[in-house]
């Protein structure tokens, strides 16, 4: 691993919800950060920040990239590192223009931008936040059933979006970063079956939401059979995601020896959304 050992240790205390690695924000941080993120995107080759470029000539004044809360949201992902947090804001920038077009440029996401298929989507509860954080006051988001799969991956990644904005709206939670938990369906049925083989444009499309993705996540959890298919499923994802693998934990076993397992790590896990026939429940997910 390219990590120090003090690096990986952070990373463990974080994903147990012990701390997290956003520094404390001092006001001369803040200034200071802020300052270097305006240079660092002055600075940058017109080529890497279309979206940006046009939504300063668009909205010179008006549009929300200009305020210290949109900012801010972006530093506090990459640590208070104004240089990568400028990658993530032009990188966000021209996902979220691709998928929700320049509307976005002038204003923050909203719910109205899903579109129909992004809302029956989101409807489906496939994704969902819990009603509750876990110990360590981070939000929870659940994937769960067939994790939305009968939809293109570009609405997919319109839901993610969203659900990812709309969390991290409150300072805490852009700090301390999202958790996701990932059920797999045969934990809860064994007659559900799940088919699916990504292609090189997913994989592309993937890779271009994490780099823009709006909210940190410190933590990934993947629930899983103890079965050597499902070890073989876990071996090829865990090579997929990249470096983000340092922050997933995989849990293998049945459904109680996992909840079991879940426990551990501060999350609520009568909250998780299955029933034990595989049932997706709906209700907290309606009322959110």
């Amino acid at each position: 691993s390219r990590l120090s050992f003090q690096h990986r240790s952070a990373i463990y205390e974080e994903i147990h919800g012990v701390r997290t690695l956003c520094p404390e924000e001092t006001p001369e941080l803040v200034e200071e950060c802020l300052h270097q993120l305006s240079v660092e995107l002055a600075c940058m080759g017109p080529n890497l920040k279309t979206a940006y470029d046009e939504a300063c000539l668009m909205y010179p004044e008006t549009s929300y990239i200009h305020t210290n809360e949109f900012k801010l949201r972006f530093l506090r992902y990459e640590l208070m590192n104004p240089k990568k947090a400028a990658l993530r804001i032009v990188s966000f920038l021209e996902c979220a223009v691709e998928l929700f077009g320049k509307a976005l440029l002038q204003r923050p996401l909203q719910l109205s931008d899903l579109g129909k298929d992004g809302m029956d989507c989101l409807r489906c509860g496939d994704y969902q936040p819990l009603p509750f954080r876990d110990r360590a006051g981070r939000r929870i988001i659940a994937f769960v059933n067939t994790f939305c799969l009968q939809y293109p991956i570009e609405v997919r990644m319109k839901v993610i979006y969203y659900l990812h904005w709309a969390l991290t709206e409150d300072t805490e939670s852009q700090r301390k970063g999202l958790v996701g938990v990932l059920w797999w369906p045969t934990l809860g049925c064994s007659q559900t079956e799940l088919s699916y083989a990504p292609g090189p444009r997913d994989h592309i499309l993937g890779a271009r939401l994490y780099a823009g993705n709006p909210a940190r996540v410190a933590a990934i959890h993947i629930c899983l059979p103890n079965k050597p298919l499902f070890a073989l499923l876990r071996s090829v994802f865990l090579l997929a995601i990249g470096d983000a693998r340092q922050r997933i934990k995989v849990h293998a076993g049945e459904g109680l020896a996992v909840q079991y397992s879940l426990h551990g790590y501060g999350i609520p896990v009568d909250l998780i959304p299955v029933t034990e026939a595989g049932n997706v429940k709906t209700k907290n997910h309606q009322q959110w």
